[in-house]
């Protein structure tokens, strides 16, 4: 099956509305703020650990 064919019937179109955009890119930002923080804090812990 190629792909285009599954593409076109499997895969459901992506939304583009503006809310959902809107509301992606806020959850994106969180995500990626609360990932910095963790490895940011984690960094520490371990770097505290091995000296």
């Amino acid at each position: 099956m190629p792909l285009a064919v599954l593409r076109a019937t499997v895969i459901p179109i992506p939304r583009r509305d503006l809310d959902h955009v809107l509301h992606w890119s806020a959850w994106r930002r969180r995500h990626q703020h609360r990932a910095t923080a963790c490895h940011r804090h984690w960094n520490n812990v371990t770097a505290a650990a091995t000296t």
